[in-house]
């Protein structure tokens, strides 16, 4: 992929982005659309396309999905992207898609500090694999291995099952099991919808509410939407040590996605490393894994950029 620029993607359940990037690794052109807005995957980019001056030659998209052959179907929306399809269509030469947090660990790997904010200091183990994870309309989980460049393995971490740690916790898992109809999965608690979930478990009753809603009304003052948005918090940090356990991510943890940077004025970082460092016999080693929130809205097509021209 040695074109000048390369038409890269970051698609998820809600919104799609596309840019043009440079070798530099600069962006142009960034553009957001609403999934829900186009029948398919190829008439967001046909409408993007329309409003370049030059038409690029490859692409790399990351979507938020489990890639089998050349196609990655969304998990939370109805689009279906494929690498021929998009060839096919557009004129394109090459191009590839890789799953979402691919991307965002990829870029990720690649950020300085200045674009993220600390939520637990430690001493990162400089030969010990870092861990990307976060929620939005699902949520992903990518491991960073450590080298030049990193290499990043991708995983379906977000269809582990949810964490139980408390007894509202446990109330949780069994209310939703029994609405499910099977055992929920971090996704369930940790995405755009667990926010309506952990409110209407606090209300005991299911709610109408959308997440911006719940979380609007959660940073504008005290209440129910207050502490689902809290329980969502707390959750988060028992699934980031979950997984930084299973992982042996001692390198790091970073916070990825959508969903947190709108809400990381309600963090509460003492209560987060409590709860990711909690009483158990590897309490002194989560104690030292730092643990810092993405707030680069544009790592995921950063990250898509890197890796087209990692592999050109």
């Amino acid at each position: 992929m040695a074109d000048a620029q390369i038409l890269v993607g970051d698609v998820g359940g809600t919104h799609a982005r596309f840019a043009l990037a440079r070798p530099d690794g600069s962006l142009a052109d960034v553009a957001t659309f609403e999934v829900r807005d186009f029948a398919t995957a190829e008439d967001a980019v046909d409408q993007y396309l329309g409003s370049l001056s030059q038409h690029p030659k490859t692409f790399c998209i990351a979507s938020a999905g489990k890639r089998t052959g050349d196609e990655i179907a969304l998990t939370n929306a109805h689009w279906v992207l494929g690498e021929e399809a998009l060839r096919d269509r557009f004129g394109f030469e090459k191009g590839i898609l890789i799953n979402d947090f691919h991307a965002l660990a990829q870029g990720a790997a690649g950020a300085s500090l200045g674009q993220m904010i600390e939520v637990q200091a430690g001493e990162a183990g400089m030969e010990a694999p870092r861990l990307c994870l976060g929620p939005g309309t699902g949520f992903g989980q990518a491991l960073i291995l450590p080298g030049l460049p990193p290499r990043v393995v991708p995983t379906e971490g977000g269809f582990r099952l949810l964490p139980v740690r408390t007894k509202r916790d446990r109330d949780l898992f069994a209310c939703l099991e029994r609405e499910l109809g099977a055992p929920p999965i971090v996704e369930e608690g940790l995405s755009g919808r667990g926010f309506v979930h952990l409110l209407s478990a606090l209300r005991g009753q299911a709610q109408t509410l959308e997440a911006p809603a719940i979380t609007a009304a959660a940073l504008a003052g005290p209440g129910d939407e207050r502490e689902a948005v809290m329980w969502f918090l707390e959750l988060l940090a028992t699934a980031a040590a979950d997984a930084c356990l299973m992982t042996g991510a001692w390198g790091g943890v970073i916070i990825g996605g959508g969903v947190v940077p709108r809400i990381v004025s309600l963090l509460d970082r003492e209560a987060f490393s409590a709860t990711f460092a909690r009483s158990s016999p590897m309490q002194e080693q989560l104690e030292r894994v730092p643990v810092h929130l993405m707030t680069d809205g544009l790592a995921a097509l950063r990250g898509a950029a890197a890796l087209a021209f990692q592999t050109a």
